[in-house]
């Protein structure tokens, strides 16, 4: 049987992804400081897609996965089922408010990595910050970013972002990484 029809691989896939997708936002706060606009051929997009752009501005071609108006996440049935040279499972993209803020590519089976990375480390230079331990590495722009996490077992998730966009809702989820409230 291919692994990638199995509903219990898809299941957890589905149930994880969002789970590394927040780790994935406040990786930046985590892995320590890293050099603003280090990174070579920053995107100013994902897949043609800008970042900050309307939902609307995208017509037809979006299909809904998961979300509200507030935060959402959808698919566009053109995208090729490859990134790096290795199978995606997932292509999407988020928006927050209906503006564009990040899209994310999900690869099934964490052996992709070094493809991924390596392919990620000629596009776009060395990452800045790297948690060998955690399978985390960030390279980032002016104004866009991208984060590689693989989990221990399942997969591999590679998130380009605006950070306009990822500061905006971060902050107004309370999680921007100068937030120093208690808990009281």
């Amino acid at each position: 049987p291919k692994l990638s029809n199995s509903p219990l691989l898809l299941t957890m896939l589905d149930t994880n992804l969002w789970r590394i997708a927040a780790i994935l936002m406040l990786s930046v706060t985590t892995l320590g400081p890293v050099a603003a606009g280090a990174m070579k051929n920053e995107p100013g997009d994902f897949k043609g897609v800008p970042w900050g752009a309307p939902l609307d501005a995208q017509g037809q071609s979006l299909k809904l996965l998961t979300g509200d108006e507030i935060s959402a996440n959808y698919r566009r049935d053109s995208d090729g089922k490859t990134f790096a040279s290795v199978d995606a499972w997932r292509i999407s993209y988020r928006f927050y408010k209906q503006r564009f803020s990040s899209g994310i590519v999900v690869i099934v089976g964490n052996s992709n990595l070094k493809s991924v990375l390596d392919y990620l480390t000629q596009t776009y230079g060395p990452p800045e910050a790297v948690n060998s331990r955690h399978r985390i590495y960030e390279w980032q722009g002016e104004n866009a970013g991208i984060s590689l996490s693989c989990d221990i077992s399942i997969s591999c998730y590679v998130e380009f972002y605006g950070k306009e966009m990822r500061a905006l809702e971060l902050a107004e989820q309370g999680n921007a990484p100068d937030n120093n409230k208690r808990d009281d």
